[in-house]
């Protein structure tokens, strides 16, 4: 999910000429928020938001519809996507929700306030200069909101396969994305089976996977992905992506080097050293300050963690799909999907069978 990324050139282009970076440019993300290293994992989770049935409300008692995406930005801001709402959702401290953008209809369109729209957004990446980028799914496109409301689009423009020009290029279902300190874009092209880069001059190119799905290590398109879905920078520049339908953990290199990094590739709950232990199509990830790697592991209801020392154990969740509170697996969730640390350290999961903002006391 989200990291610290620095600056690149080209944002500092933008910042002395004042102008906006045109589709396919990208600008440096939103710091991640480090929680202290030295809080020990409690796993007592509580609900922040969200009664439990979908549907669309605001307030103390917000409704959501499968949130599928949540972020923190600098000022601390909680930001939820809910999707099949079409909305950008903003979830205060003690748990009263608004609406950042979107007004619930769904479409293909450029604008403003009320002109925009979104269809099925998935996930959300915030970028320095307050814009966010959207992995808007069945769009098949990256969309850009600025602080203005204003909606374009960044990458994209249909389902297909195909490299290129920001806005020529094709993906098919785009769930995750990330960006590295020389301000070039990852991102997870779930149904082409693909992790895809996006470079600061807006050129796309596929790093690893070559459209089918399978199990294979290797360089570039050698490897092979099913259904890759969560993706995160570690602090030793490589992508992790959350492997959903191999049930694995992979490590791919800046130059498109797939390995596994956890995960048997059997589905199944086991908590074993990383390489033993299995997931049941997880997707989301995202590194604790530590070195602590957390999974949504989203088939076993489970919020599972990976040690710097490779085992992986279970944080929080029994197996089961249920909405309760409660420490470690006294908690349940339905189906978690996304996860990202708040500035005070917690973890806060998009629980998406659920509705709901969860929140994890680490």
């Amino acid at each position: 999910m989200r990291h610290t990324i620095c600056l690149t050139l080209l944002s500092a282009l933008i910042s002395l000429t004042g102008c906006t970076p045109s589709p396919g440019q990208s600008p440096s993300p939103v710091p991640e928020s480090s929680p202290s290293a030295a809080q020990a994992a409690q796993g007592q989770v509580t609900t922040l938001a969200g009664t439990g049935s979908y549907g669309f409300a605001e307030g103390p008692d917000a409704m959501f519809y499968h949130p599928s995406s949540v972020i923190v930005t600098p000022n601390n801001q909680i930001l939820l996507l809910d999707r099949y709402n079409h909305r950008v959702r903003k979830i205060s401290a003690d748990g009263n929700a608004s609406t950042l953008w979107g007004d619930g209809e769904h479409g293909n369109r450029d604008g403003g306030p009320g002109t925009g729209l979104l269809n099925h957004p998935i996930q959300l990446l915030g970028l320095s200069n307050g814009d966010l980028l959207i992995a808007d799914a069945q769009n098949h496109t990256i969309r850009r909101l600025s602080p203005a409301g204003q909606l374009s689009t960044f990458a994209g423009s249909h389902d297909g396969f195909r490299d290129g020009e920001a806005l020529e290029a094709q993906f098919n279902w785009p769930s995750d994305l990330i960006a590295d300190a020389d301000g070039n874009l990852y991102l997870t092209d779930r149904y082409n089976h693909a992790l895809r880069k996006i470079a600061p001059d807006g050129k796309v190119s596929t790093l690893a996977g070559n459209g089918s799905p399978g199990y294979e290590e290797g360089q570039g398109k050698n490897a092979q992905f099913n259904e890759p879905m969560g993706l995160t920078l570690g602090t030793d520049q490589h992508l992790y992506v959350a492997d959903a339908k191999n049930n694995v953990i992979r490590r791919v290199s800046l130059s498109g080097a797939v390995t596994t990094f956890a995960g048997s590739g059997q589905p199944g709950s086991r908590e074993d050293s990383r390489l033993n232990a299995e997931f049941r199509e997880p997707s989301a990830l995202v590194f604790g300050p530590d070195g602590t790697l957390y999974v949504c592991d989203r088939f076993n209801h489970r919020i599972r963690s990976i040690s710097p020392a490779g085992q992986v154990t279970t944080l929080a969740g029994n197996g089961k799909a249920a909405r309760h509170d409660g420490a470690g697996e006294q908690a349940a969730f339905s189906f978690p999907y996304d996860l990202s640390f708040d500035q005070a350290g917690n973890l806060l999961v998009a629980d998406y069978g659920n509705h709901s903002l969860r929140k994890i006391t680490l």
